[in-house]
């Protein structure tokens, strides 16, 4: 793209003024960066939902980079609750990783049964019935990585 040719009716002032924009952009969406360059999204502006049924809580913690291929979430998940979600019937297997920051968690993928602690991570594809039971009282917290 540096070598490109832009032509306005021979105006190389006007066809230089253009591309050096455009090829900044290009760059940047390579790079996976947004328009303005921001790669930093703060804690305030992080988007939280909360699940009006067992009241887990999802802060999304990764800026939107449309090149960017991972997600961040961080959950807390209520003591004693419970979440099932089914396969996602989409044919996507997507990948994701838990790791625990505290608490605990089991985990039931298609059946088999995984009981987390505070340090340990678990690799999952979310193509299957998943689910979700913090048997504690106290909340558990975890980091979601998606790829």
């Amino acid at each position: 793209l540096a070598d490109a040719a832009i032509d306005f009716d021979g105006n190389r002032a006007v066809a230089e003024a253009v591309r050096r924009p455009l090829i900044a952009s290009v760059r940047r969406f390579q790079l996976g960066e947004s328009g303005d360059g921001q790669q930093l999204l703060r804690k305030a502006a992080q988007a939280v939902w909360r699940d009006p049924g067992s009241g887990y809580e999802r802060r999304s913690l990764s800026p939107a980079r449309p090149a960017m291929s991972l997600r961040l979430v961080e959950v807390k998940f209520p003591g004693k609750a419970r979440v099932a979600y089914e396969s996602t019937g989409k044919g996507e297997a997507i990948a994701q990783q838990i790791w625990m920051l505290g608490g605990s968690m089991v985990v039931i993928l298609n059946g088999e049964r995984h009981e987390l602690h505070a340090g340990d991570c678990l690799a999952m594809r979310v193509d299957q019935p998943i689910i979700f039971h913090n048997p504690q009282a106290q909340a558990a917290r975890y980091l979601v990585a998606q790829a």
